[in-house]
């Protein structure tokens, strides 16, 4: 039904995101006279690389297309969100005490075709809606994929407690950031690097008596 469907996504999501950490297992309730456990529909365990979570996910399909990268900014200069509350026991993972943003960044490869966009993004170990990051990427996919090719991207930004506040909203969902342009900025920069060097490394098949024009943005046009 569709609170399980739901359900469902949202483990998926922390399933990449705790790769290596936790392990999840979702089945639906058994009911009637069959006793039997019913198969379950999601399992990892804490011993799945990522790459082996995406594969136990998505398939092979998006697994073999995605790119990984690991980076780090440096926030010493900017400026800090004021009256923060100290947010490091609602912080399950390793809790960054530096003034450093720590990104993990999941993608698809431009030559990776999906139906409609995904984009995930956790900070500090919750999934969080940031509506003008997701925006950003989208527009860097349209500038350098082909029309109607949708992007599949995680984000997983770990900053210190004291450059943001999760208070906002009562499901916390939504956070504030101290660093907010900047931090869109630097995940733009790296994803836009990022599919620019993998466009330049791999050709794209194309069909029989097809044209294709590319520039240095990447593939624009097949007809």
């Amino acid at each position: 039904n569709e609170e399980y469907a739901m359900v469902f996504d949202l483990m998926c999501k922390y399933a990449v995101a705790f790769a290596g950490r936790i392990g999840f297992v979702l089945r639906r309730r058994g009911g009637g006279s069959d006793k039997r456990a019913p198969l379950a529909d999601l399992q990892t365990t804490c011993a799945m690389t990522v790459d082996d979570v995406l594969r136990v996910i998505h398939g092979n399909d998006l697994a073999s297309n995605v790119l990984f990268l690991e980076r780090e900014l440096s926030l010493v200069d900017m400026p800090l969100v004021e009256n923060v509350p100290n947010l490091a026991m609602e912080h399950s993972g390793t809790l960054n005490t530096k003034n450093n943003a720590k990104l993990t960044l999941i993608h698809s490869t431009p030559y990776y075709r999906r139906k409609e966009p995904t984009i995930c993004v956790f900070i500090n170990d919750r999934l969080v809606e940031w509506g003008e990051l997701t925006k950003t990427i989208k527009q860097v996919y349209n500038q350098i994929v082909l029309s109607g090719w949708h992007p599949w991207t995680f984000i997983h930004l770990h900053l210190p407690p004291n450059r943001l506040d999760a208070n906002v909203s009562p499901t916390k969902h939504c956070v504030m950031l101290a660093d907010n342009d900047v931090l869109v900025g630097f995940v733009k920069c790296e994803l836009e690097a990022s599919l620019r060097a993998a466009g330049k490394q791999k050709r794209i098949c194309v069909p029989p008596n097809a044209s294709c024009s590319i520039t240095g943005s990447g593939i624009t046009n097949i007809t």
